[in-house]
């Protein structure tokens, strides 16, 4: 998925990100680590403090909880050209449109960046509109 990321930053343009998430400071550093690595950087991070799955799938987290979360972020870093909110099981996929619309720029998540990889590589060009602009852009 870390090279789906990259695609997807790639082709959106995306030098730096807000990252949002479920997990802890230690999981969310780690994150920061490979985007520098990558040449992005994180100008603001903020994690819900989960290590591990099984806390995830207790809490069922809703679309909502990473919708307040992406809008505090951007209103701690306006300048960001993407909100990037990890974690491949989030429900944040439901908001993304929504808060494209409200922010004003591109916002991706984990399962977006994916679906994005995975659809170019394997040559399909079909728009998906309802996930935000990166899926927009495959036509």
């Amino acid at each position: 998925s870390s090279t789906c990321d990259l695609m997807a930053f790639a082709d959106l343009r995306v030098k730096s990100v807000a990252l949002i998430g479920p997990y802890s400071q230690e999981l969310m550093d780690l994150a920061i680590k490979f985007l520098k690595e990558n040449e992005i950087e994180t100008v603001y991070s903020k994690g819900l403090g989960y290590n591990t799955n099984q806390e995830l799938a207790e809490l069922s987290l809703s679309p909502y909880t990473y919708y307040s979360l992406a809008r505090k972020a951007n209103q701690s870093a306006p300048e960001v050209d993407a909100i990037f909110i990890i974690c491949g099981s989030s429900p944040a996929l439901k908001v993304i449109s929504s808060l494209e619309k409200d922010l004003g720029k591109p916002v991706v998540s984990s399962c977006s960046t994916a679906l994005y990889g995975v659809l170019k590589l394997l040559c399909i060009k079909e728009r998906i509109d309802q996930y935000g602009r990166l899926l927009a852009l495959l036509d």
